[in-house]
């Protein structure tokens, strides 16, 4: 159980990296059409 429990943290943590980048993306586009 900890190595699934670890697993899943793990995946959460690069989840949430990947969420990060795309909104700084997302906001640089927006930025720059203005």
């Amino acid at each position: 159980m900890p190595y699934v429990s670890a697993s899943y943290l793990q995946f959460l943590g690069l989840a949430d990296s990947v969420l990060s980048i795309a909104f700084a993306a997302v906001e640089t586009i927006f930025c720059a059409n203005h």
